[in-house]
């Protein structure tokens, strides 16, 4: 039976989560995470007062909860952050992503860090990475996983990228990724300070090379990459950007101009409000 066999396939994916755990009672935590998701829908009934103490069990037992994922240690901030966090989740970025001994990387909506941590450690002391969030409680979430795994060559900036230095309003929802500027369905919002990145990364940080850029900035790529086009032309870094639908002509136009070629390297996935991709762009003009 194919729901059967999506039930076990699906329980077996939570109850392996267990060895993530950095210590026993880490690993008690996931076990209880495991058991709390692995609640039949036909007991959970979506929007129900039992779904809704089981989501909060489930919520209570991720904060705090301290994960090993290979070489690197991570403290995560919500169930959400669990998930982004589990070494499945994004596999397209193992094939397309890989940073070198020296490398300077540019982590443009880093969450808790999940790519610039370990892109910090394979740099090596030679590299730098420079990691960006804006979300005021998972950048601290970040800050404590650069001191959780002792680095010295990642600098983590509670900041936001724009087009121009500003104050920006961002809408901000139940998880860690429910967080954007293009968000307004959210019921609660707070001012984060904007900054254009050329401006940090050239002028503020001096940097003599950027080799790798990821955005992911719910909706806001147009702007981000608007920031950072003497970066581009200068540097000429590979990058990979999440695209939604509606910016993705203003994305592909900024490119080229700057003689980068794009190819999308994950399945379209979608919402109310569009669908998005995820492009590998490395650029091919002199």
């Amino acid at each position: 039976m194919p729901s059967l066999k999506g039930f076990l396939n699906g329980n077996a994916r939570r109850f392996g989560r267990i060895r993530l755990g950095r210590g026993f009672s880490d690993c008690c935590r996931l076990f209880g995470i495991a058991v709390l998701q692995g609640v039949p829908a036909t007991v959970r009934r979506r929007g129900s007062v039992v779904d809704g103490k089981l989501d909060g069990l489930t919520e209570s037992l991720c904060r705090s909860l301290i994960i090993w994922v290979g070489s690197v240690v991570y403290a995560v901030r919500d169930c959400e952050g669990l998930t982004i966090l589990n070494p499945d989740f994004e596999p397209f970025m193992l094939a397309w992503f890989q940073p070198r001994k020296r490398d300077v990387f540019v982590d443009i909506g880093s969450h808790v860090g999940k790519y610039a941590i370990a892109t910090a450690k394979a740099v090596g002391e030679e590299g730098l990475v420079v990691a960006i969030e804006p979300h005021p409680e998972t950048s601290k979430a970040l800050q404590r996983n650069v001191k959780l795994n002792h680095l010295q060559n990642l600098v983590a900036l509670n900041l936001a990228t724009w087009n121009r230095s500003c104050r920006l309003k961002f809408y901000v929802g139940a998880s860690s990724s429910e967080f954007s500027v293009n968000r307004t369905c959210y019921d609660n919002s707070v001012d984060v300070q904007a900054k254009r990145m050329d401006e940090l990364l050239i002028h503020d940080l001096k940097l003599r090379r950027v080799d790798w850029i990821k955005i992911d900035v719910e909706k806001a790529e147009v702007e981000v990459l608007q920031g950072l086009e003497e970066t581009l032309s200068r540097f000429k870094p590979k990058l990979i950007v999440e695209v939604w639908s509606k910016n993705m002509e203003m994305v592909k136009a900024l490119l080229k101009r700057h003689g980068y070629s794009m190819i999308a390297i994950s399945n379209t996935f979608g919402s109310v409000s569009g669908w998005c991709v995820y492009l590998f762009c490395i650029p091919t003009a002199n």
